[in-house]
């Protein structure tokens, strides 16, 4: 169960890194 919510963390931090990485970049 622990892991399945640390997987679920990290892949919603991945998505807004990447979301951020879109607006910066052109």
């Amino acid at each position: 169960m622990a892991q399945t919510t640390t997987r679920k963390e990290l892949k919603n931090i991945y998505v807004d890194i990447e979301e951020i990485l879109v607006k910066i970049l052109p």
